[in-house]
Order: structure tokens, then sequence, then C-alpha cells
């Protein structure tokens, strides 16, 4: 079983060399293992228990009271089991969530004692598909092919990995980790924080302007399903055009 790196942020990021030397070893983790984690405080810890509390209070909602609680405009709220698709399969909640990726900058996330979560590592010479662009999808991709690491539940701990707004900027040097959840026989709570910009932002390439993953032409001429974007002049991407991208499934 992968030891996932656990750091220790700073109260404050002043561009020390303490600083950059930290980042560095964060962007190792990223691209050795998919993931890391960041240890939390007392107070850090306790927000957190009591976001678990409230998520199960509200879990034991009547369906009707928890079926209103949707918002059109941010893709939050509640989904039912078997509602959300992924790779054209419905997603049992209860029972599992299929492999994807998740189309911001990155994912920070806490889970219970129940555990369930497994990601993807950077494999040597496996492809990666660019999720923002209309014929490559990360959907189900390598669902049942090893390697898979288990995210041992820890306590104290958040994991962060990057999304495809993230491999998209970096140029593949960071790559979208995929991931998936296999439920236990016990009920599994989760939080998760999805760091990304609004739909009006264009997320532009942060290195050479011909990186391989800056071919972005279609994703600035083709329509989103779940957003009005406007038009944006290569190489940018608008991030509303990689959320339907992605949400597509």
């Amino acid at each position: 079983m992968t030891v996932l790196q656990t750091f220790h942020i700073p109260d404050t990021v002043t561009g020390t060399a303490a600083d950059i030397e930290l980042a560095q070893r964060m962007v190792q983790a990223w691209r050795r293992d998919g993931i890391f984690q960041v240890a939390t405080d007392d107070i850090q810890s306790r927000k957190t228990e009591t976001a678990f509390e409230a998520s199960r209070r509200f879990f034991r909602l009547p369906m009707q009271v928890k079926a209103g609680c949707v918002s059109d405009l941010s893709y939050t709220g509640y989904i039912a089991s078997g509602e959300e698709i992924t790779a054209g399969e419905a997603d049992y909640s209860e029972i599992y969530i299929g492999a994807h990726t998740d189309y911001g900058l990155l994912v920070i996330a806490a889970q219970d004692d129940v555990g369930g979560l497994y990601i993807r590592p950077p494999v040597e010479g496996e492809t990666r598909k660019r999720n923002w662009l209309p014929d490559e999808s990360s959907a189900g991709m390598y669902e049942n092919e090893a390697p898979w690491t288990f995210v041992k539940p820890v306590p104290n701990v958040l994991t962060v990995f990057p999304g495809d707004i993230m491999q998209f900027m970096t140029g593949g040097r960071l790559l979208s980790t995929p991931h998936k959840v296999r439920l236990n026989t016990r009920e599994r709570f989760a939080l998760a924080y999805f760091h990304e910009p609004n739909f009006q932002a264009c997320a532009r390439p942060l290195f050479e302007p011909q990186s391989r993953d800056t071919s972005t032409t279609a994703l600035t001429s083709r329509t989103c399903s779940r957003a009005a974007i406007r038009s944006a002049s290569p190489p940018c991407a608008s991030s509303a055009r990689i959320a339907g991208r992605c949400w597509r499934g």
C-alpha cells in the first residue's frame, strides 16, 4: 500500500526559499503519486467533523427535501443514486463511482474512516486523455487495469490532487488524477472542495505556446452543453467549455 506524503502548510506564503522548496516537493509528490495529503490543525479538524455531522443530518432528510437542493447555475446540489453518468453508465453511489477526472484546477477532499477512494498515479508511457477536447474522454479509462492506489483514511488530513485545467495549464507536466470509489458495507461520507475558475475565465498554458496540451481550437468553437461562453482566441480554453465537456460523461 502506497504511503502518501503529508505536508504541513504555513499560515502565510511569501515566496521565501522555504516556500519554494515546499512547492517543489508538492509538485514532485503529484508527479510521482498523483495525490498528497495536507495536515490539518485542531481547529480545522473540528470544522471538518462539524461539516461531516451536517452531511449526515442532510442525508437523513426525506428524499423530496434533498431533491429540492439543486442549483442549475453552479452544478451543485443533491444527486440521487443512478442520476450521474460516467462513461455512459449510471453511478450507483451506494455501490461505486466510476473512474473519472475532475475538470477544475485541483480537488481538496476529506473522507471519513470508512474509506473507498482509489486514485491512479502517473504511469510512465501511459496515454492520458485531454478531457477538454471533444474527441477525448478520461471517463472509465483504465477502470479495471492496475495500478490503482487505495487512499487509506487518515485522521486530521486533507487529500489534494490536480484536475483537468491544471493538466491543460501545465502542458501535461501535472496530470489530472483519475479516481474512483468502491464503497464499503457501511455508510461513507466525504467532503470535496473543487478549486476552479469562474465560467467566464480563460485558462492559458503556463509554458511553451505550442505545447501539445494547448490544442484548444475545438474548445473555443463548439457550444458547451451546460453553460453559455464567450469566444476566445487560442491558445485559450474557457473554463465553462472544459466544465461542459467533462460533465457530458
